[in-house]
């Protein structure tokens, strides 16, 4: 029989704070305020708070996730274990659409900024 291959989970608590500050750290803190403010003018605090809460909740979910199905794999493997095949499906889908275009905006903020 054919031997399983798995996934090491080598990514500890520090690595996982650090991929997710990473993400935000260009385009969340150096970038976008000065463009909300000149946008909205002071109500962008409020932005930044709401969408913080927002976050907060999200990696709340993901942490219980997390903890109750152990698969590499992120919001796929989550999806694939609960929902039906075409829409865990197309949740992967939305997952990569998403990332892609969000690194689209990160080198479009960063040129931007330059």
């Amino acid at each position: 029989m054919a031997e399983q291959v798995t996934f090491r989970r080598n990514v500890g608590l520090f690595m996982a704070v650090m991929i997710g500050i990473g993400a935000m750290m260009g385009p969340g803190i150096f970038a976008l305020p000065g463009e909300l403010a000149h946008l909205v003018g002071p109500l962008g605090i409020l932005a930044y708070l709401a969408m913080g809460i927002l976050t907060v909740f999200t990696a709340l979910t993901y942490s219980e996730l997390g903890a109750a199905i152990p698969l590499a794999g992120g919001g796929y493997s989550f999806a694939s274990r609960t929902l039906p095949k075409p829409v865990s499906f197309l949740t992967g889908w939305f997952f990569w659409i998403g990332n892609t275009l969000a690194c689209a905006m990160y080198a479009l903020i960063f040129a931007l900024t330059i």
